[in-house]
């Protein structure tokens, strides 16, 4: 997992925004052998127990080949999970197969805040 802090105050254009993922994303990819740990310890972040210590919002991208794994005697197959504790603000899974795209999220945010996340996940679909 590689944590990358954006800023979002004053409304940057979608094309600022993916600049600035993307400066973030290399500068954080060259410090990527920090263990987790040792980076909450050296931060020091304000730590709260109903949230993870540096990011609130998780986004993946799954676009990995998944087979059928056969071993001699013993098939694998993937499975599907269904997480029952949100853990983040806003979880947004992709998954990309062939060109057939799902999505999937999930919030723990409040009944208000849940709507315009449904509206924020919809904005993909489009």
């Amino acid at each position: 997992m590689l944590v990358l802090r954006t800023d979002i105050s004053g409304y940057p254009s979608f094309q600022e925004l993916l600049e600035q993922v993307r400066k973030v994303t290399l500068e954080a990819y060259a410090h990527q052998d920090l263990p987790f740990d040792k980076l909450v310890e050296e931060l020091q972040p304000e730590r709260h127990l109903s949230n993870t210590p540096l990011f609130q919002t998780l986004f993946v991208m799954d676009n990995v080949p998944t087979y059928n794994l056969q071993l001699p005697g013993l098939t694998l197959l993937p499975i599907v999970v269904k997480a029952k504790i949100v853990k983040f603000d806003l979880a947004l899974f992709i998954s990309e197969r062939n060109w057939d795209y799902k999505v999937v999220g999930n919030t723990k945010l409040t009944y208000l805040n849940q709507n315009k996340s449904l509206i924020y996940l919809r904005s993909f679909t489009h």
